[in-house]
């Protein structure tokens, strides 16, 4: 699903397990994305706390981190140069993780590339937040966690 033309959503576990959604953002960057300027404070692309899709009011970080039904379990080292920041959050209520980054607005094609890449189950990687180790990036895993 695609959201904004740079926001894209991964839901890759069954009912039966833990769910775990993971986020692609790629950041607004009016230098490089040809897209309706936004003010130059949220629309760089290499800044992510300022940023329109990250840490406005609804950008990505900001929304769930005021949210009263997620809490945030990490920020985390990002797992490759493209991607700025990597944060995780879970469900109060539910047992379902996000796992969300933010990818450097210029490498949108990376982070679109990225997203096809985890839908075809050919991205998985596991992300330890939390005292867990989440599987995410992968649409054909038989499971989103695995029990620390």
């Amino acid at each position: 699903m695609v959201w904004s033309a740079s926001l894209c959503w991964l839901w890759p576990a069954p009912l039966s397990a833990a769910n775990v959604v993971h986020v692609f953002v790629a950041l607004a960057d009016n230098a490089s994305q040809g897209i309706a300027p936004v003010p130059a404070k949220i629309g760089d692309g290499d800044k992510p706390a300022d940023n329109l899709y990250w840490g406005c009011t609804e950008g990505v970080k900001s929304w769930f981190s005021s949210s009263k039904k997620w809490k945030k379990i990490a920020t985390q080292e990002p797992p490759r140069p493209e991607i700025l920041e990597r944060v995780v959050f879970k469900h109060v209520d539910k047992d379902t993780w996000l796992v969300a980054d933010a990818w450097r607005g210029r490498e949108i094609r990376s982070c679109l590339e990225g997203f096809a890449e985890a839908c075809s189950g050919s991205a998985i990687e596991e992300v330890k937040a939390g005292g867990e180790v989440l599987l995410a990036g992968g649409s054909r895993f038989p499971g989103g966690l695995h029990r620390a």
